[in-house]
């Protein structure tokens, strides 16, 4: 049995990976195909060979490091701003998100032999996740996709939890009571409760962050509660989505 299956022709496994272009997820990326590019056709009988794509300015930063033979390097243009100059640039995670994909997918096509997987960082791949959740068609063919989710260690041992509650104290009181380990908890409030319990003892996994005064204020609630539950069904939503959106912002500088 062992002698037909050393006969056999081995599958060719192209993966090509994409990484979020910042160190800790290159890093996490390159760890991974390492370890894919070692399964070799002895033990499973496939060959693997992996297409790693950076920006130019990363190659120029990683082409030189040792890497398996079977790894290889795949560059598309500068379309984001550069490493030393993104954590003063707030626009680097909408570049990310806008002006990688047009390149990549061309890259895609001209690859040869085609790709067979893409491994591609969680967030990067949100450009095709609607349309294609499992694969994408490309000009050779269909390719699947699998997803990664790299995460530094402060963020495999911590879950940050973002509390929205209903604007009034008691439904503010209850949520803020939350003492278990290993979570970090934002607690979203309106500017006016911020400033009714801002100095309140807390743990020190809860922080603070605000909305507008989309609502009106506590003290007129009561004299026009059909108009505060409005408000609050409809005018909130908004800012609070901002606010989701400047802390992801925030954790993808990090």
């Amino acid at each position: 049995m062992d002698s037909v299956k050393a006969e056999e022709a081995s599958a060719l496994y192209h993966v090509v990976a994409m990484p979020y272009p910042g160190r800790s997820h290159i890093n996490a990326m390159m760890n991974l195909c390492k370890i894919l590019a070692s399964k070799t056709n002895e033990t499973i009988n496939i060959d693997i060979i992996v297409t790693f794509v950076v920006t130019e300015e990363w190659l120029g930063f990683i082409g030189a490091k040792p890497k398996p033979d079977n790894i290889c390097f795949a560059t598309v243009p500068n379309v984001v701003p550069f490493e030393l100059v993104r954590a003063a640039d707030h626009n680097f995670f909408e570049a990310a998100m806008t002006e990688l994909e047009a390149p990549f997918e061309c890259l895609l096509d001209r690859l040869e032999p085609p790709a067979t997987v893409i491994l591609a960082k969680t967030n990067i791949w949100c450009w095709e996740a609607e349309e294609y959740p499992v694969g994408i068609v490309l000009a050779n063919g269909c390719v699947f996709v699998h997803n990664l989710w790299t995460m530094d260690f402060e963020q495999t041992t911590v879950c940050h939890v973002v509390a929205m509650p209903y604007p009034g104290r008691g439904h503010i009181n209850p949520i803020s009571r939350s003492k278990k380990h290993r979570l970090l908890i934002t607690f979203v409030v309106p500017e006016e409760w911020l400033s009714y319990i801002d100095s309140d003892p807390k743990p020190n996994i809860i922080r603070f962050a605000s909305i507008p005064n989309v609502v009106p204020q506590e003290r007129l609630k009561t004299a026009d509660f059909p108009g505060f539950y409005e408000a609050v069904m409809t005018k909130m939503e908004a800012p609070f989505e901002e606010l989701l959106d400047r802390l992801h912002r925030q954790l993808m500088l990090c």
